[in-house]
């Protein structure tokens, strides 16, 4: 099953390419990940550890096959080369783990900043908005039949801010 018609096909030649591909990868340089996050810097080293660790794994199933190749059963063969196939997906994945953990980490962190920052425009922008919808009600009170436009651009003259925010935040108040 392994005789394959041309060396690009036969198990030796496959088990060469494998083992250059492993050692490139156990000779790749560390991620350049710059970030001050130490679970970041630490999920960073955890993937090169079992990334190299999966490098040598391929390395010791390639020396078995090599060993085993011209003796063993074409059905054992299949299965070691199957075993070695996926060995060598999961070091493929393992070269972009720490990219992809930078990258989830960027996208929870905006997430919970965005709402960390909202927070405080809203707390910070507070007093002006309280200082707009007691002088909306100031004029609603001397003028009621102001239409909360006309009220806004009173407001707009007097206090300051941009007549679209201040509507935003007033509301007529009730009787």
């Amino acid at each position: 099953m392994l005789n394959a018609s041309s060396n690009a096909n036969s198990g030796k030649y496959i088990l060469a390419t494998i083992e250059a591909r492993a050692n490139e990868i156990l000779n790749l340089p560390a991620p350049a990940i710059k970030t001050t996050s130490r679970n970041l810097q630490k999920a960073a080293k955890q993937a090169m550890e079992r990334r190299e660790r999966d490098s040598k794994k391929i390395l010791e199933q390639i020396n078995f096959i090599k060993g085993i190749i011209d003796k063993a059963e074409p059905n054992f063969l299949q299965a070691l080369f199957f075993q070695l196939g996926i060995l060598v997906q999961r070091a493929d994945i393992r070269l972009i783990e720490s990219y992809f953990e930078m990258g989830k980490q960027n996208i929870d962190g905006g997430k919970i900043g965005g709402a960390k920052s909202g927070e405080a425009r809203r707390e910070k922008g507070k007093p002006i908005y309280e200082k707009w919808q007691a002088e909306a009600e100031r004029i609603w009170r001397k003028n009621w039949n102001l239409s909360k436009n006309a009220v806004v651009k009173k407001v707009s003259e007097s206090i300051g801010g941009k007549e679209r925010t201040i509507c935003n935040h007033i509301e007529k108040p009730l009787l």
